[in-house]
């Protein structure tokens, strides 16, 4: 028989009431509980400590536990994220140099739905093609390009709850696997692994 007090696990779950009680089981049963409130909550926490084992909730606000193993799962990253870092450093992810913040078809929906728009003119009003993908539009600002959804007054997106996944798994993406350096210059969350 296998006995959860050899493992340390990682519980993700939005829910105040069913943390409290899944808490007051599980942190008898297991060697270390770490517990976060959404899946960029978890993300932080696992990069961090490396748990054995994760039990996680589906659905939550800021990124879903479906979201959250993706990204886990990724392994190979020199670098770990600090999520608490977003709120200092200005949108640098969503300005700077010109770039392609591409969209899929499903996210397009999501998008479109969450501002009331039909999916044309959504498309029509924040959408480019480019080759064969969409992309969000930007508007320059300062000499800057910056996305169409970023909100300087809040620093933050106006699009958060449905942004496309290029957005969510930053800044774990393979062309910052090689470029640490770069990637710290632009995000102040980043921590060596």
């Amino acid at each position: 028989q296998m006995l959860l007090s050899n493992f340390t696990l990682l519980y993700v779950e939005d829910e105040e009431s069913t943390i409290e009680l899944v808490e007051d089981f599980l942190k008898f049963e297991v060697k270390e509980l770490y517990i976060a409130k959404d899946g960029q909550e978890g993300l932080a926490l696992y990069n961090e400590f490396k748990p054995d084992i994760i039990l996680s909730d589906i659905q939550m606000p800021v990124m879903d536990g479906l979201e959250m193993s993706t990204i886990i799962k990724k392994e190979g990253y020199p670098y770990a994220f600090n999520t608490n870092a977003c709120s200092t450093c200005e949108g640098r992810c969503c300005t700077g140099e010109s770039g392609y913040i591409y969209v899929s078809k499903n996210e397009i929906f999501k998008i479109a739905e969450l501002l009331d728009l039909s999916v044309n003119d959504f498309a029509v009003e924040y959408l480019f093609k480019k080759d064969y993908k969409y992309s969000i539009k930007e508007r320059v600002y300062n000499g800057s390009h910056e996305c169409v959804f970023y909100d300087r007054d809040t620093n933050g997106c106006k699009i958060y709850k449905e942004r496309p996944s290029q957005c969510m798994t930053f800044p774990f993406w393979d062309y910052y696997k090689t470029r640490v350096d770069e990637l710290k210059e632009e995000c102040p969350g980043i921590i060596d692994g």
